[in-house]
């Protein structure tokens, strides 16, 4: 992989990452074995995030309807359990996004649709404390209104939730949001260098120190992106990332 104009960037990034060369074993897939039947069942558009050893699931698309339910799966057992919560909770939703702040002990949830896509979109977040149990739908009373949307990404950094992108049913979005948890603000972020276009049900991941990465996507005259793009956290100078290798075959369910 080479960066465009930014040879010195991959190089730093590979020190953090991986300050001695070691040889890697082939990776392989395992299948994991539940040790009982009863789990969350067949859905798209779920979110999950990692807690420890408990990965944790939450809403989704099944038979038409979209979901509220929160689960959560010992990866050491094998063993699914649906959490019961108190508080209220979030509205069902699916192609929402979520992520987990290990040290406050919270996940987030943001965003997403309804049932019925394009037309009740969410602009909300929701906390949810995984010692408790408990629900809580934060108050962004500061800054701008995060729009309503769904197929949006998102990653946490610095106490902050930076969401990039998503759809208001016709229209995609290449805007960032950043969501301060401290001062409990919205505010739309300006950016530079080469701006992914408008998309949604990309993926994004924090990687490194204080980077994200972004990945594929649709917008509306493609519906199979594969580029890839890399934004620093700190000065949300965006790069272009030329890959090479086995380039991964796009797939994507519509809506």
């Amino acid at each position: 992989m080479e960066l465009e104009g930014k040879a010195d960037l991959l190089s730093e990034l590979q020190e953090e990452e991986a300050p001695e060369a070691q040889t890697e074993p082939p990776k392989q897939w395992t299948r994991v074995l539940w040790t009982q039947d009863q789990g969350p069942g067949s859905m798209s558009g779920q979110s999950v995030v990692m807690a420890g050893k408990f990965l944790y699931v939450f809403g989704g698309y099944e038979n038409g309807q979209a979901l509220n339910d929160l689960w959560s799966l010992d990866t050491a057992s094998g063993l699914w359990e649906k959490v019961k919560t108190a508080g209220e909770k979030p509205n069902p939703r699916t192609s929402h996004s979520a992520v987990f702040d290990a040290e406050s002990g919270h996940m987030y949830i943001l965003c997403g649709s309804g049932s019925a896509f394009g037309h009740s979109n969410l602009g909300d977040v929701w906390s949810f404390n995984l010692r408790y149990r408990f629900w809580k739908k934060l108050a962004l009373a500061n800054g701008e209104m995060l729009s309503p949307r769904y197929g949006q990404s998102a990653v946490l950094y610095n106490s902050k939730i930076f969401v990039f992108g998503g759809t208001f049913g016709r229209e995609f979005s290449q805007e960032l949001f950043v969501i301060d948890l401290l001062k409990m603000s919205v505010s739309r972020a300006t950016m530079s260098g080469p701006i992914p276009s408008p998309r949604y049900k990309h993926t994004s991941v924090l990687y490194g120190k204080n980077k994200m990465i972004l990945f594929g996507g649709a917008e509306r005259l493609n519906y199979r992106l594969n580029d890839t793009f890399m934004l620093d956290l700190d000065s949300l100078l965006w790069t272009m990332l030329t890959c090479s290798g086995d380039f991964l075959k796009v797939a994507l369910l519509i809506p």
